[in-house]
């Protein structure tokens, strides 16, 4: 039996956020587009086939908080470590 088989009764809704960063004096939209969430990337493969994954980057358009979502992942740096506290503290993502 394969893991597809095995899982496929639980399958969980992942959605991945890479928060929008906070730009400094020499920051450009280009800067923002370009820099992908290689991280978040990396994870949502791991689980692509097993369970639903949506990634967000919010540096290209608003995150959809009305999703029932199952885990909810955050990329965290500098950039943007304000929004992502935002993000976490959201309401929406604890619909329980």
């Amino acid at each position: 039996m394969s893991i597809v088989t095995f899982y496929a009764w639980n399958v969980m809704y992942i959605k991945l956020i890479q928060p929008k960063m906070h730009r400094s004096v020499m920051d450009t939209d280009l800067k923002a587009r370009m820099s992908p969430p290689l991280g978040l990337y990396t994870i949502a493969n791991m689980f692509r086939g097993v369970h639903r994954i949506s990634v967000e980057n919010e540096n290209v358009r608003e995150v959809d908080f009305d999703d029932k979502l199952d885990i909810v992942g955050i990329l965290i740096n500098v950039d943007s470590i304000n929004r992502a506290q935002e993000i976490a503290s959201n309401p929406c993502l604890f619909d329980v």
